[in-house]
Order: structure tokens, then C-alpha cells, then sequence
């Protein structure tokens, strides 16, 4: 569970920026569940954000900037 960097490097690092972010604002430093995921980009003012398997053990969140 959680963000694995592209060792290759040919990938943006949103996702590790995104989940340090989660993270360092949490006090009690407990990563972040789907819930707050979804919770953090709703504020950040994403709307009909989605959230599907990948596979047994990652999960993908779609979100729409506009309604």
C-alpha cells in the first residue's frame, strides 16, 4: 500500500508529492486511507472523484477538475 517511484524515472512524481502531502498534514502520521484520499481531493476542488481496483493491492482515483 502505498506510492512506489518509477525507478526509471519517466513518470511524473504527483503521486509521491500527493501522498508525502497526505502524510506530513496527517499529525498522528498514519498513512492515508482511500477515504481521505478522496476527502483530500475534493477539497483541492476535484468533483466526481472515482475509485477502482487495479489490481489485488493498487487502486486507481479518478477525478474531474469541472462538474
Amino acid at each position: 500500500r502505498g506510492y512506489y517511484p518509477d525507478p526509471g524515472g519517466s513518470e511524473s512524481a504527483f503521486g509521491a508529492v500527493f501522498r508525502l502531502n497526505l502524510l506530513l498534514s496527517n499529525p498522528a502520521r498514519v498513512p492515508p486511507t482511500a477515504a481521505d484520499i478522496v476527502r483530500a481531493l475534493e477539497a483541492a476542488g476535484f468533483c466526481r472523484v472515482q475509485r477502482f481496483p487495479l489490481t489485488p493491492r493498487s487502486t486507481c482515483f479518478v477525478a474531474s477538475a469541472r462538474a
